[in-house]
């Protein structure tokens, strides 16, 4: 069918960064797009998080591509389609550029007192292919032990109890303090 940009002219499977998600360029008449397939999840538990990321991104002065559509496969998956930015990837390793890039997240990642009054994030999203939930906290403590810290430390202990039982002895010094 037609896109906004015109008709297809040309599409190509990019390479895989990861085992997460197929992802193809398609090239239109006017513009590109990127066209994300993930065959094992709903849209509601990676791609709408994503999406809502990205949007909070270019809210904060990030260059980020804009999600034009994110949906549930009919026989499984998820799919999510946003603008193609093509870039220079080697450009995204130099100093300055990680340099700029850690200064804007920090910038986003501020707290304002007066407009927030609670840590978190209005979606649950995905870090690679765990889920991250971004409940909100009162605190930044509070948010960093009880949705990143506990939730990493009870998967390494579930999935590798043997090798974890000297980090289960720690961890009273670590939850205790925090």
């Amino acid at each position: 069918g037609k896109l906004r940009a015109g008709l297809p002219t040309k599409t190509r499977e990019l390479p895989k960064p990861s085992r997460i998600n197929e992802s193809f360029e398609i090239q239109c008449e006017k513009a590109s797009y990127l066209l994300k397939i993930n065959r094992h999840r709903p849209a509601s538990i990676g791609f709408e998080g994503e999406a809502a990321s990205q949007q909070a991104l270019r809210f904060g002065g990030m260059m980020c591509p804009k999600a034009l559509r994110v949906g549930d496969l009919p026989d499984g998956g998820s799919y999510m389609i946003q603008e193609f930015l093509d870039f220079d990837a080697d450009a995204l390793h130099e100093p300055d550029t990680q340099r700029a890039l850690g200064i804007l997240l920090a910038q986003m990642h501020l707290h304002h007192a007066e407009r927030h009054q609670q840590f978190g994030f209005g979606l649950n999203t995905c870090l690679g292919t765990l889920p991250m939930d971004n409940s909100f906290c009162d605190t930044w403590s509070e948010f960093f032990v009880e949705q990143r810290l506990r939730p990493h430390f009870s998967l390494v202990v579930e999935r590798f109890p043997e090798e974890a039982r000297e980090l289960i002895l720690l961890a009273p010094l670590i939850f205790d303090k925090a």
